[in-house]
């Protein structure tokens, strides 16, 4: 799998049926829409400009205007609900931090639904002290593992997992083992 290639064939399935096909117009070959979905996804990863797309993607315009086609016909809201519903079928990240939350005394609760979640470390469940130093280290530690985690909250003390749109089985249960290590053994 290279670099630009986002979706594995499993998720590309699920939801070839959504993309938009040839107008009938003359002109230029349709673009693959494969390549389209892969550049949009891509340029929300890293959070850059369309100019800034790489070339491997196609001129960034097309991609532009496949994203505003897609966005404005409510074919994007279904393509990220379906690789949505299939990462949390797969090995949803939220039962693994359910899980490795036994393994922490100062865990609360679980924050957040299907992809976007949130822990928050307290260090007096009483007081609900935040433990804003720990969950900078925590974030810290799991950037040393591979995994990029932020701090979030007024408090700083809300550990955010915030994946890619091309979120994997594998990739989560990665997250979630090393969070358990990162917990288990200290940071």
């Amino acid at each position: 799998m290279s670099r630009f290639q986002l979706l594995t064939d499993d998720q590309w399935e699920l939801i070839a049926d959504l993309m938009p096909g040839p107008t009938g117009r003359k002109g230029r070959p349709f673009a693959d829409a494969r390549t389209m979905v892969e550049g949009i996804i891509y340029r929300y990863r890293c959070g850059i400009v369309w100019r800034d797309l790489p070339e491997a993607f196609g001129p960034w315009q097309t991609v532009w205007r496949w994203h505003r086609r897609m966005a404005g016909d409510g074919a994007w809201d279904q393509v990220q609900q379906r690789l949505h519903a299939l990462a949390d079928r797969g090995g949803s990240s939220r039962r693994g931090l359910r899980r490795s939350r036994r393994t922490a005394r100062d865990r609360r609760p679980v924050h957040g639904e299907g992809l976007y979640l949130g822990v928050e470390l307290v260090r007096d469940r009483a007081t609900m002290e935040p433990a804003k130093e720990e969950a900078a280290a925590i974030c810290e530690r799991l950037k040393e593992l591979g995994v990029i985690v932020l701090t979030t909250s007024e408090r700083s003390n809300v550990r955010k997992v915030k994946p890619p749109l091309c979120l994997t089985v594998e990739s989560a249960d990665f997250v979630v083992a090393q969070l358990d290590r990162v917990l288990t053994e200290g940071w």
